[in-house]
């Protein structure tokens, strides 16, 4: 999948657009088998109109791809799928309990994005929660940040 991307990308933005289309039907072949990382490269692909270039539908497609990365355990396509969620971004609908659902994967991501989210709306940062942040904070400046503001306000 990821050569497949490359190729289109490539031709997307190099030579005759149409080109990117074949590369990109291969990629959609690989996401019908439960291959996580070609859904959410389809996703890109549709999010960023390579696939159907110039159709309304890129949108509601790349979501569908995203969906299913999620749904086959792709943690950054889970992160991606909770934020939209929280925000109603791209089409999904905001949905609190959606969010939290899609948040539980526990990557790095969803746990910084929800620990911040919480303090941000004023609300308190449970203690798994702290706990999943203290894990991720060596590693992540911004979470280690948001640790010690947070262990300042208890």
């Amino acid at each position: 999948p990821a050569a497949y991307v490359l190729l289109a990308s490539y031709y997307f933005y190099h030579e005759d657009q149409k080109d990117a289309l074949p590369w990109l039907r291969l990629l959609e072949a690989a996401a019908t088998r439960p291959d996580a990382d070609a859904c959410f490269r389809c996703f890109h692909a549709y999010r960023m109109n390579w696939a159907l270039i110039g159709s309304p539908q890129t949108q509601n497609i790349g979501s569908d791809y995203l969906r299913r990365a999620a749904e086959l355990g792709h943690t950054k396509a889970q992160s991606m799928l909770a934020e939209e969620h929280r925000s109603g971004a791209n089409g999904q609908a905001k949905d609190e309990t959606l969010y939290l659902y899609w948040v539980e994967g526990g990557s790095e991501d969803a746990i910084y994005s929800h620990a911040k989210y919480l303090t941000d709306k004023g609300s308190q940062v449970p203690d798994v929660l702290m706990a999943d942040l203290a894990s991720i904070a060596e590693q992540w400046p911004n979470a280690a940040k948001l640790l010690e503001k947070l262990k300042r306000k208890r």
